[in-house]
């Protein structure tokens, strides 16, 4: 962000108070006419008891001092919530690995205000790179609109140009080869995303198995009903190419052992949120479990 204009600081809501805000915010030396701004990150760590409303309230709106407050909780805060009553909220939530048609909606809309257009290869390319990263992708076609003219269209060719050269691993590489029976590339998938992200990329990878543990239990139920593909991917919402290309999986578990491994995943994931030690090797031998049985 740059505000050559302006006073700019920063601060983090993890090590500030709402007075060190409001502090920041008063902050300007005398007869400077440059504004203020003032960059909050992790506000949602800020405990709110409403100085900071009352400063809002009592300074005039002319522009001249901004707060920005990043807030990277799930939902606003109650003090929050009025704040942003006040004030212009954009929204960005993290979107599940499976999530593909939002995070494409949401990527759309950052090109469209660019005042460029997307290819649909284009993005192809960028989900293959990124997977659910939407801020990484958001980067990629900030730096194509510095090489297009307005109304130009974002192609597959330059997004390849502008992407780190690499095969992108998401949480659902994992569990998709753990289901079809591949531990050694289901391993191998969660080694790259723990090397990326730690223990960060844990509980994503448990959330995906459980996801698709659960549409597992689905097409084993509805199979046992002697439903067909097409009735199967309608139930689902699934397009009945992947439905067909699936089900010979799903055949090779039994219900028992489906409704056994979901319990199993679903301890896993409390175990992961928690203070458990050896989280990488729970989900290891999770993603073995699956992969065996």
């Amino acid at each position: 962000m740059r505000w050559p204009d302006r006073f700019v600081t920063f601060l983090d809501g993890d090590k500030s108070s709402e007075d060190a805000i409001v502090s920041a915010l008063e902050d300007r030396p005398a007869f400077e006419e440059r504004g203020v701004v003032v960059v909050v990150d992790n506000a949602e760590s800020v405990k709110l008891g409403g100085a900071l409303s009352e400063y809002v309230d009592a300074t005039e709106a002319d522009g001249s001092i901004v707060l920005v407050a990043v807030y990277r909780g799930a939902r606003l805060s109650k003090g929050w919530v009025q704040l942003a009553e006040k004030a212009r909220v954009v929204e960005h939530p993290r979107f599940k690995p499976w999530e593909r048609d939002k995070i494409k909606g949401r990527i759309v809309k950052e090109v469209a205000q660019l005042g460029l257009t997307l290819a649909d290869a284009a993005f192809d390319v960028l989900f293959k790179v990124h997977g659910e990263q939407t801020d990484c992708m958001v980067n990629e076609v900030r730096k194509a609109a510095y090489l297009l003219a307005k109304g130009e269209e974002i192609t597959a060719d330059l997004v390849l140009s502008l992407c780190a050269r690499r095969v992108a691993i998401a949480p659902w590489d994992v569990s998709e080869a753990a289901f079809g029976k591949e531990p050694r590339r289901a391993l191998q998938a969660v080694s790259m995303l723990y090397q990326d992200q730690g223990d960060d990329c844990l509980v994503p990878i448990v959330a995906s198995m459980i996801k698709q543990m659960e549409q597992a239990v689905v097409m084993r139920s509805l199979l046992e009903r002697k439903q067909t593909a097409e009735a199967i991917a309608t139930a689902l919402g699934l397009h009945p190419y992947r439905v067909q290309r699936e089900l010979p999986v799903v055949q090779k578990h039994g219900m028992s052992q489906l409704i056994e491994q979901m319990n199993n995943l679903c301890e896993l994931e409390a175990q992961v949120k928690g203070a458990a030690s050896s989280k990488r090797t729970l989900v290891e031998l999770a993603v073995l479990s699956v992969a065996a049985s």
